[in-house]
């Protein structure tokens, strides 16, 4: 039987930090953009449900010391968060979060990070 992963020591601080600043800033709510299908095109309006969660927009393992910034995570209602993490169509990062992520992963980086 495994064990349970568990978080370390020196990084609850920092997490718990991140979740509070991005709490403040997203004032309980999901900031998730889904797609509203009506009569015509469809169009991309913000969730708005109360959100529980802290998403990171990219990649824990892809943000190197970025990981605890503020800036690379958002609140996230649980269905939005889940369809987001499983790249279920109907869910995206609003453009300016992503823009603000990859600006903070880029200025706390020796490397850029490449652009998919």
């Amino acid at each position: 039987m495994s064990r349970p992963l568990l978080a370390r020591v020196d990084t609850k601080s920092a997490e718990s930090k991140q979740r509070r600043e991005v709490l403040r800033r997203d004032n309980f709510l999901c900031r998730f953009e889904i797609e509203y299908r009506g009569k015509g095109n469809p169009r991309w309006l913000m969730c708005g449900r109360n959100a529980t969660d802290t998403a990171h927009i990219v990649r824990r393992h892809l943000c190197g010391k970025a990981r605890f910034h503020a800036d690379v995570a958002l609140r996230a209602c649980r269905q939005c968060h889940d369809k987001y993490d499983r790249h279920e169509p109907g869910v995206r990062v609003p453009l300016d979060r992503m823009k603000r992520a990859l600006a903070a992963i880029d200025a706390n980086s020796k490397v850029p990070l490449k652009r998919v």
